[in-house]
């Protein structure tokens, strides 16, 4: 199973914050961009 920490990092910048949050709602309720799949940490 994928690490906790990288499932979380959406936006692929290496950390867990509040703008992954925001990247996740801009993508589900704003058509967003898709979250990063494969984000190398």
């Amino acid at each position: 199973a994928p690490d906790p920490l990288e499932t979380g990092d959406v936006n692929c910048d290496g950390k867990i914050s509040l703008t992954d949050i925001i990247y996740l709602v801009n993508y589900i309720f704003r058509g967003g961009s898709e979250p990063c799949v494969d984000c190398p940490m």
